[in-house]
């Protein structure tokens, strides 16, 4: 038969025992950083990826919520790069940001300030409206580029005549 107390003993700390040495503490510290070490390059590279995500996803929102709009209100409907929130820049440089504008009745429906990560988003275009009908006036391709670029981490957005989009992966 066991004896309870001198059980207890062996997962307790006896009157002798005063914690971690120097030597376990260093070892475990070694431990920690080689993990860190090794985890530390996926970890940039999921955040980089979902950033991306993120980016690409608030894109193809303002584009839907464009056109929805425009059909739902038969009202013009712009998109385009904007700094300020407020006016078109007309660049097709849109990692500065974007807003939605209705024309009809001068209205911005939404804005999307400039996007972080230093990821950068090229259009062919510097905006989109879309008619009444939900048809833009031109069709569209936005590359959405991660700043450290490798393989297929790069996103490509498409505007199709029909006024459908897409995005799909793309090579940096």
């Amino acid at each position: 038969m066991h004896n309870p107390s001198r059980l207890l003993d062996q997962f307790c700390f006896r009157r002798g025992d005063r914690g971690v040495t120097l030597l376990e503490l260093l070892i475990t510290l070694l431990i920690v950083s080689i993990l860190v070490a090794l985890a530390a390059p996926s970890y940039l590279e999921w955040s980089s990826a979902a950033r991306v995500r993120t980016q690409t996803h608030a894109l193809l929102s303002a584009l839907v919520k464009g056109r929805d709009t425009a059909m739902l209100h038969r009202h013009q409907v712009r998109i385009c790069a904007s700094s300020n929130g407020a006016t078109c820049s007309g660049a097709t440089n849109w990692a500065v940001g974007w807003l939605v504008k209705d024309l009809t009745n001068s209205t911005v429906l939404a804005t999307e300030p400039a996007i972080s990560g230093g990821n950068t988003l090229a259009a062919s275009v510097g905006a989109i409206t879309f008619a009444s009908n939900g048809e833009p006036n031109v069709a569209a391709l936005f590359e959405l580029k991660p700043k450290v670029c490798s393989g297929k981490a790069a996103r490509s957005i498409s505007v199709e005549l029909t006024g459908l989009t897409s995005d799909q992966a793309a090579s940096c």
